[in-house]
């Protein structure tokens, strides 16, 4: 029965031996395209992140020379309705639009997702309802709105999201 069991188990690994080692190679050759696409994918997120918070700085600015000229527009007609003794004009501040949110093509849909994250910067700042080893208690006072507590620096990151059909 030993002799039998070692000449089974001796076939069994000539027969299998030659599958596991072409899987493994394929493995080995999936592995590194795999790699490769994901470095590739990992790139590409981060120049669209780079430039879409570029096309957001740029944004407001506009909003931000908008509202400032607004603002030197109505002191200027504020000055000459005070000077004709006559009630000013208001001048509503112009709304830069927003930028489109989602891009749909056949292959799927991409869009930012914005998370706000944070990270301790003085742990002898931060009050004592947050001073709990979890994060837990300061990511729901950020969901709530809370954007600053003393001893933690609260940001905004956002992630490009991809979904494919």
């Amino acid at each position: 029965a030993k002799k039998l069991a070692k000449a089974l188990d001796g076939d069994r690994k000539a027969l299998t031996d030659p599958l596991t080692k072409m899987a493994k190679s394929i493995k080995a050759l999936a592995d590194n395209y795999l790699d490769k696409l994901s470095a590739i994918d990992l790139g590409l997120r981060q120049k669209i992140k780079a430039r879409l918070d570029a096309q957001e700085m740029a944004r407001r600015e506009a909003e931000k020379a908008a509202r400032e000229a607004a603002a030197k527009a109505q002191a200027e007609i504020n000055a000459r309705a005070e000077a004709a003794n006559v009630e000013p004009v208001t001048i509503e501040v112009p709304v830069v639009p927003a930028q489109e949110t989602k891009t749909r093509t056949e292959a799927g849909t991409s869009y930012v997702k914005s998370i706000w994250k944070f990270e301790v910067t003085d742990a002898a700042q931060v009050p004592r309802q947050y001073l709990v080893v979890s994060d837990q208690l300061v990511r729901q006072a950020v969901q709530a709105g809370a954007r600053e507590i003393p001893g933690v620096r609260i940001y905004e990151d956002k992630t490009v999201q991809i979904r494919t059909t």
